[in-house]
């Protein structure tokens, strides 16, 4: 007696058995490509981290919250001339926050990233500031690259993805400057990441399946535990 193995395709809305995209991931050449685009994007994004040495744009708001949050555990208020005390804090006097704490208008876990690169390499350097940035940008090519080859089934086309963003201006920029953009930016893009996998271990278990389930119902079978969904 022979088993026919159930469809799982048209509970899935893609090919049974789809395994192109895990494929071209999990493979050395994939893997391969993911360094060499990640390198690319290390060499436009590292170097000089230290120019401009001074706070540009909105670090004037980021860097500093960022500094009294992970002193005082809350974003607090400068003494003086914004100007003056930019000029200060390049300088290297980090220290002329007061106890008071300021007008808050942004969540805290992009501001608490780069205090926690400032603490790690120092406040009285833009390469303190700027380290959590550049980390977070590098991770964003890493997500786009490892993404694209796991959606369009093709290291090549992953690769391709991962170099436009590695080469891109604006993300060059926002890799090199303490804005929150970035942080955003890879958060998302890890999200996405992670549902991609989930529905790539989805299609993996319904194709395992070789009958439709005992007692079907509106909601399809049960798929279990689905961790890089609540990951996402």
């Amino acid at each position: 007696m022979t088993t026919t193995r159930w469809d799982a395709g048209t509970r899935t809305g893609g090919p049974a058995g789809s395994t192109a995209g895990p494929r071209a991931s999990r493979s050395t050449l994939g893997w391969a490509v993911t360094v060499g685009v990640t390198a690319v994007a290390a060499a436009l994004r590292l170097p000089g981290l230290d120019r401009p040495a001074t706070l540009v744009f909105d670090e004037t708001y980021y860097v500093k919250d960022a500094w009294t949050l992970v002193s005082l555990g809350y974003e607090a208020q400068w003494s003086g001339d914004k100007d003056v005390v930019d000029a200060a804090f390049a300088s290297g006097d980090v220290d002329g926050y007061s106890t008071q704490a300021s007008y808050v208008v942004h969540p805290p876990v992009g501001k608490l990233l780069i205090g926690l690169g400032m603490r790690l390499v120092g406040a009285d350097t833009p390469v303190g500031w700027r380290t959590a940035a550049a980390v977070a940008g590098l991770l964003a090519v890493v997500l786009v690259t490892r993404a694209g080859m796991r959606l369009l089934g093709s290291v090549w086309a992953g690769g391709l993805a991962g170099l436009l963003l590695a080469l891109d201006g604006s993300a060059v920029v926002h890799s090199r400057t303490s804005l929150l953009d970035g942080f955003l930016m890879v958060l998302v893009l890890g999200a996405f990441a992670a549902l991609l996998v989930d529905r790539d271990a989805a299609r993996a278990r319904l194709t395992r399946l070789t009958a439709p389930p005992r007692a079907p119902s509106r909601w399809g079978p049960g798929l279990g535990l689905r961790p890089w969904r609540l990951t996402a």
